[in-house]
């Protein structure tokens, strides 16, 4: 008793589908090789998170040098091969200059690194910073304080589901006059979120 019929619309003309010999697996799709021929495939799983890995910090670094510079800000995950990796950081920056004028103008650069330790590859960049007036105590802008959401996907990480793979935040001073010092630690909290996204 019953059947299963499959209805080609009125316009279609002559078309044949050859289904597969068997049922397939649980979860398998029907896929066709364009020419007719239906096989059982796996669904994929593009675009799923697979993994979440979030750290919390205010114990990054103090930078006075010039130049690109660690802020002992990082995270690690370790991705299967193929997949991406969404980066996701809101960073709370401390600035003082603390020997210029009223209303100055402070610029910097964050940046996101695939690595650590001084070494890795760049994969975004964001200029920071504004013009502020001086605080109570001097004639400077004196640690001021504001938070920075940057965000990223790495579609090439490299994984190959043993290695773990490392996300640094870098910093730069920029400008004619910028920052005499920047604070990742003491001025707020900083976020890394790192999710493995299926190819």
């Amino acid at each position: 008793s019953g059947y299963t019929a499959i209805d080609a619309p009125a316009s279609a003309g002559s078309n044949t589908l050859v289904l597969p010999a068997d049922n397939g697996s649980a979860n398998e799709v029907l896929k066709t090789d364009g020419s007719g021929n239906l096989d059982w495939v796996a669904q994929s799983a593009g675009g799923k998170i697979l993994q979440v890995v979030s750290t919390t910090t205010g114990s990054g670094a103090t930078i006075t040098a010039s130049g690109v510079q660690d802020t002992g800000l990082s995270l690690a995950i370790t991705p299967a091969t193929g997949n991406k990796v969404l980066v996701q950081i809101s960073t709370h920056v401390g600035m003082d200059q603390p020997t210029a004028s009223n209303n100055t103008t402070m610029w910097a650069h964050l940046y996101i690194y695939r690595g650590s330790g001084g070494s890795g590859t760049k994969l975004m960049e964001s200029r920071i910073g504004g013009t502020w007036g001086g605080d109570s105590s001097t004639s400077g802008c004196d640690n001021y304080y504001a938070s920075y959401p940057l965000s990223v996907l790495d579609a090439s990480p490299g994984g190959n589901g043993s290695t773990a793979i490392t996300y640094s935040i870098y910093t730069q001073r920029d400008g004619s006059n910028p920052p005499t010092t920047m604070y990742f630690n003491g001025s707020g909290e900083t976020t890394i979120t790192l999710m493995e996204i299926a190819a």
